[in-house]
């Protein structure tokens, strides 16, 4: 089941006996996010796309399937009701689709082993390794740690697959990705399950985790700095590269914030790969002195 967006829960899907697959855009379009997305679904075998409302150009996209509405506001008690029924009526469309609602058991096992995945790959975060897991759901052994070059994030939207030359460019200029807080890296990861929780009320332990994920379109935003605040403590990051789609509010809107905890440098996306490679080996120089 094909689906574009970050807080789509792949476990809640694979619990109807369905493969997640998630789409990524391609590396030519203007808007990566909705037009990109929607090319490379078309060019996919036949089938429905669920995408979210987190983005206005995706959902306003022309796409056949399911609009899941993820609320803006996450901390409140309605906000996380209205997930949860999201997430229920989301069940009932994959039934259609040819799925199967899950029983408890299936749940609960499918939600355990995605949740135990999520974890091996936060201790071990090799972007290519996490997003063979996120996209196509492969389990690919760890690679060997890179070592070397100014250690860095990469936040913004979904990258297209490959990572467009991003993670070349960067390893090019002395820069090292020790955070790819892309939609098919770490920040794509969901936050550990509430184990109690997950016996008693599967369904509640998915919607809780997958509605707390890092993303700039949360208000009050407080997850996607805290989520950043702890990773330039931890890994010792000298700087913050946001990647924004052109027409891409949200990350633009976020970037005086986000210097905050680190120097940082707005790249946009489509750049020619000439003046992105001049910018990057600027920034390295900078974060060097």
């Amino acid at each position: 089941m094909r689906f574009a967006g970050l807080h789509v829960p792949t476990e809640w899907i694979a619990a109807h006996g369905l493969q997640p697959e998630r789409v990524l855009p391609s590396a030519d379009e203007g808007c990566h996010c909705a037009a990109g997305a929607c090319q490379v679904a078309a060019q996919l075998p036949a089938g429905p796309l669920i995408v979210t409302t987190q983005c206005d150009q995706l959902r306003r996209s022309q796409h056949d399937g399911f609009l899941l509405d993820v609320p803006a506001a996450w901390q409140s008690p309605s906000a996380l009701r209205l997930w949860r029924e999201e997430l229920e009526r989301l069940s009932r469309w994959l039934v259609r689709q040819g799925g199967s609602a899950p029983d408890r058991a299936k749940l609960v096992a499918t939600a355990d082993h995605h949740d135990r995945v999520r974890s091996d790959l936060r201790t071990n975060p090799r972007p290519e390794r996490i997003a063979a897991w996120l996209c196509d759901g492969r389990e690919d052994a760890a690679p060997a740690p890179t070592t070397g070059g100014i250690p860095i994030a990469v936040l913004g939207g979904p990258l297209p697959r490959g990572g467009d030359g991003w993670f070349a460019a960067c390893a090019a200029a002395g820069l090292r990705v020790a955070l790819d807080g892309s939609e098919a890296g770490e920040r794509g990861l969901a936050p550990p399950l509430d184990r109690r929780l997950l016996h008693e009320d599967p369904l509640q332990a998915i919607a809780e985790a997958h509605l707390a994920m890092p993303d700039p379109g949360r208000r009050p935003d407080t997850a996607l700095h805290e989520w950043v605040a702890a990773a330039v403590a931890d890994r010792g990051l000298r700087g913050i590269i946001v990647r924004c789609d052109p027409f891409c509010d949200q990350w633009q809107l976020q970037a005086d914030r986000l210097r905050h905890w680190a120097p940082l440098l707005v790249v946009e996306s489509g750049e020619h790969p000439a003046r992105r490679a001049t910018r990057l080996e600027a920034f390295a120089e900078m974060l060097a002195c």
